[in-house]
């Protein structure tokens, strides 16, 4: 009789049972999961993937950055200002003789205010460069061995927003102008002091730059002023006009809105 797979197999019989017997050249029992575990074998070689590819993890979401803020966005209102100033200083009065002086000067100046509505304090150091008396024009160098002067303005200023990104401020307030010049030798000395009432103007935006939680700002000034009374020369000023204008660059604090 043939068996499934092909071979011949006798029975011999031990008692009344009969005992399967394997032939010589026929499949023993093992031979299946040995095919099994090499086929495996030879699957994970070809797929290099399989053996050297690290699982992947999943992807996370991107973080998102805060917003910034722009540094060109203008500044609250509130808070106090703090500027350099740099530019031109003029003033010119008349004695009661009837003489006439006129002083142009370089100027360079510390300007500072509080508030929308609040004080403000303009000081001003001088630099006379030219002078004029009764019409006669002088560069003051040659003249003079020492020359300088100062400028203080203070009041209460008002500030509002001019345009989107830019602010003005007006004042008005006491004013005090002193002028000493020390001549070389063959020339006497001058001096004058005269005070009054004076008025400023200032317009100031950012840059977009800050120095540290500080933003930048540039702006322009002006000021003027009516002078009517020098306590150095007692009551010989019948009256006066003092000019001033220039840019101004400023270093200020995020204030209140």
């Amino acid at each position: 009789m043939l068996n499934p797979l092909g071979s011949t197999r006798s029975r011999r019989t031990v008692g009344k049972v009969p005992v399967a017997q394997v032939p010589v050249g026929g499949y023993s029992g093992w031979v299946p999961p040995l095919v099994l575990a090499l086929s495996l074998a030879v699957s994970a070689a070809g797929d290099p993937r399989a053996a050297s590819e690290p699982e992947r993890e999943p992807a996370q979401a991107p973080i998102e950055a805060p917003e910034a803020i722009p540094t060109s966005a203008p500044l609250p209102l509130g808070g106090w200002r703090q500027d350099l100033a740099l530019g031109l200083h003029s003033t010119t009065f008349w004695s009661h003789a009837g003489n006439q002086y006129t002083f142009h000067s370089l100027s360079l100046g510390y300007m500072n205010s509080w508030g929308r509505n609040g004080p403000f304090l303009h000081t001003t150091g001088l630099l006379p460069l030219q002078g004029r008396e009764d019409g006669r024009v002088y560069a003051l160098g040659p003249y003079y061995r020492l020359r300088y002067g100062g400028d203080v303005l203070t009041g209460y200023q008002w500030r509002w927003r001019a345009w989107e990104s830019v602010e003005a401020e007006a004042g008005a307030g006491l004013h005090v102008l002193f002028i000493v010049l020390k001549g070389i030798t063959g020339y006497r000395d001058f001096s004058a002091s005269p005070l009054g009432l004076g008025t400023d103007m200032a317009l100031r935006w950012r840059t977009g730059r800050s120095l540290g939680t500080w933003p930048v700002t540039v702006g322009l000034y002006g000021s003027t002023a009516l002078d009517v009374y020098d306590p150095i020369h007692g009551n010989d000023l019948r009256h006066g006009f003092t000019f001033q204008a220039g840019a101004q660059l400023g270093l200020n604090p995020r204030g209140k809105p």
